[in-house]
């Protein structure tokens, strides 16, 4: 800041007065100002998202970015927007809240960031059982769970029930498991309901397959 003091004389009266001036060293920042909105869809686990950026002023250049755990992923504006990739499995299942970075242009346009909360939620599984149409009384039979998520293998456990006998719990490995049930001498000669049900994990929500029919013979 610099302050002058300037005297003089009005019709013969003497006079005083002062002024601050502040000036600026260096180069001024000549930037036009910029802001980000970002559209952020529901993410599932397993399968990659996109966040679109978009840019005002619209004629803005340069690049958008965000870190995704240990990754920055980056995309070029277009016409005021950007697509920015979240890799699929890079976000667990929860709440988490990410910046959406302009880095800017040097003198013409400035950088921004745009906090963004994302929601993932587990990934849905589609669950298949097999066993066969009919079954003796006094006979062993043995049924096949697959269960599947897009991008994962699922673990876990399944649940099957046939009606009449008491349900089992097995583990899924690798997306399949099985599991064996003897039907009693004494038992009526009857067709059973079988219900077969996943009971998820912290990154796959649980699921039931289509019922079967078991007939008792």
């Amino acid at each position: 800041m610099l302050r002058v003091r300037a005297d003089a004389a009005i019709a013969g009266t003497p006079v005083t007065d002062t002024a601050d001036y502040v000036f600026h060293v260096g180069e001024l920042d000549l930037a036009t100002p910029t802001t980000l909105a970002v559209a952020v869809p529901q993410v599932r686990f397993g399968r990659a998202a996109d966040l679109v950026a978009r840019i005002t002023p619209e004629a803005a250049t340069g690049a958008v970015s965000v870190r995704v755990g240990s990754k920055t992923v980056t995309s070029s504006l277009s016409a005021g927007k950007a697509r920015l990739k979240l890799p699929a499995r890079s976000l667990k299942p929860g709440e988490h809240h990410l910046e959406i970075r302009y880095a800017g242009v040097a003198g013409i346009y400035a950088p921004t960031v745009a906090p963004v909360t994302v929601h993932v939620v587990k990934a849905k599984p589609t669950v298949r059982a097999k066993a066969p149409d009919t079954a003796s009384r006094g006979s062993r039979v043995t049924l096949t769970v697959t269960v599947t998520a897009p991008g994962l293998k699922p673990a876990g456990k399944a649940k099957v029930k046939i009606a009449g006998l008491k349900a089992k719990t097995v583990k899924v490995l690798g997306g399949r498991a099985s599991v064996t049930f003897t039907i009693a001498k004494s038992a009526k000669k009857s067709t059973r309901n079988v219900a077969v049900s996943y009971l998820g994990t912290k990154e796959i929500a649980k699921g039931d397959a289509k019922k079967l029919k078991l007939k008792i013979r």
